[in-house]
């Protein structure tokens, strides 16, 4: 028994080159109807199942391996051209089970694929950069003496928030204006994006193709001028798929269909 694994939709005739392989190297096909096309591998129900995924809910391995094929495969098609990812996992039990799939959530679909065509999403993380003077001690030859350098030091680090915030916002809107759409996502957890320094924005770009020569420009001058005057460090990340920004009125949900 095989279950069809969808990765997501493409319009119909989109061929893309080097379409990069499923789990265990199995190959992505492309099944269409309704002017649009589904990037589906058929793999073993008995590995790829509802049923195993219910197993492996609470195992981050299993599930990062997988996350990180799902991710190939739609990075292998937005690299040629439009692609709306699914959520991980969408799972049909038939090749005629994905057709339907196209037909009752068509509208959805080709709406979501117009709002991203011919375009890629960029992300910026900036993460607040230690100062030497908030590491200081308080050294002082009296109680008068260290109250003063506390409330001192309070001061200092009240402002210094407020310019990285001010710095962070006008960072932002920078690449807002550079870019088509935006969105701020929650800052993730240190054990997440493996670093120790708070994350004070983790932001996401849709960007035109033909304008990402201009967007970089403007990313490149933010974090190396104003955010990192302001101790801001910066990750910048992509292209990828447009993940933050091809929403569907329906979405996906483990299970069959």
């Amino acid at each position: 028994m095989t279950i069809h694994y969808v990765y997501g939709v493409l319009p119909a005739g989109q061929h893309p080159p080097d379409l990069a392989p499923g789990p265990g190297g199995v190959a992505v096909q492309l099944v269409e109807g309704q002017g649009l096309a589904a990037a589906v591998s058929e793999l073993p129900e008995g590995d790829y199942g509802e049923a195993e995924f219910r197993a492996h809910a609470e195992d981050p391995v299993w599930l990062q391996e997988l996350a990180t094929v799902h991710h190939r495969v739609l990075a292998s098609i937005a690299l040629h051209g439009d692609v709306v990812p699914l959520r991980m996992p969408t799972l049909c039990h038939s090749r005629q089970s994905v057709l339907e799939l196209l037909d009752t959530r068509g509208d959805a679909l080709r709406h979501a694929l117009a709002s991203v065509s011919g375009r890629v999403e960029w992300g910026l993380k900036l993460y607040a950069e230690p100062r030497p003077a908030e590491e200081q001690k308080v050294q002082a030859a009296s109680g008068r003496d260290y109250l003063g350098q506390r409330m001192a030091q309070g001061r200092a680090r009240d402002e210094e928030r407020l310019r990285r915030g001010d710095a962070v916002r006008a960072c932002h809107d920078a690449l807002s204006s550079a870019a088509d759409d935006a969105v701020v996502n929650p800052p993730q957890d240190p054990a997440l994006s493996g670093r120790r320094d708070p994350m004070v924005l983790n932001g996401a770009y849709l960007v035109a193709r033909d304008r990402e020569s201009d967007f970089l420009a403007v990313l490149d001058a933010q974090a190396a001028g104003p955010c990192r005057e302001a101790g801001l460090l910066a990750e910048i990340t992509g292209p990828w798929p447009p993940y933050n920004f091809s929403v569907t009125e329906h979405p996906e949900s483990a299970g069959r269909v």
